[in-house]
């Protein structure tokens, strides 16, 4: 993964944790506005291709969203593991 993934990257990863299938961004926006985060679907658009050119999500099939990779998952495990250390000091 060579691309740095910001915090609204990982929030937008999280999603997908816990989908029962593939996630497009009009799902994606509307569970981020379930959370208080009013973005764009353009701008959710480019974080999703951010996030696929990452490695961390995958389009199996085109207009069916997107699924998580086991990158992305790693992805999420690493960012978490830099919360947990930065919170114990």
């Amino acid at each position: 993964m060579g691309q740095k993934l910001d915090d609204k990257d990982m929030q937008i990863l999280e999603l997908f944790v816990d989908a029962d299938g593939p996630l497009g961004s009009w799902l994606v926006a509307n569970r981020l506005a379930d959370q208080g985060v009013e973005q764009s679907l353009a701008t959710i658009g480019r974080s999703l291709n951010k996030l696929e050119r990452a490695g961390c999500l995958v389009q199996k099939d085109k207009n069916r969203g997107r699924v998580i990779t086991e990158e992305g998952l790693r992805a999420l495990a690493m960012n978490q593991h830099i919360k947990d250390l930065t919170t114990q000091t």
